[in-house]
């Protein structure tokens, strides 16, 4: 369940939605932290401003480009051969 989430959170709507949950959720600790004047909430509502505004940055960029590509990783040569970094005798 954790890996579907996961990506679904690397998705357009999934940073869109996270993004959007995250600053409704930092309003709620804002209105906590005006209330009571609790540094707990303070620091909540700091945290998540700053990760809804990330998402949602995340989110712009991935929808001005065209087209994500995924990355393939190269192997060194020891590794296709299967030596594993050993030197040969």
């Amino acid at each position: 369940m954790l890996e579907q989430l996961e990506t679904f959170h690397k998705t357009r709507r999934g940073y869109l939605v996270f993004g959007v949950g995250e600053l409704l959720f930092a309003y709620l600790f804002i209105s906590i932290a005006i209330d009571t004047a609790n540094l707990f909430a303070y620091v909540a509502s700091v945290v998540l401003v700053i990760g809804g505004i990330m998402n949602l940055i995340k989110a712009l960029i991935f929808m001005s480009s065209p087209a994500k590509k995924t990355r393939t990783t190269s192997k060194s040569k020891s590794a296709k051969k299967g030596t594993r970094g050993r030197s040969k005798k």
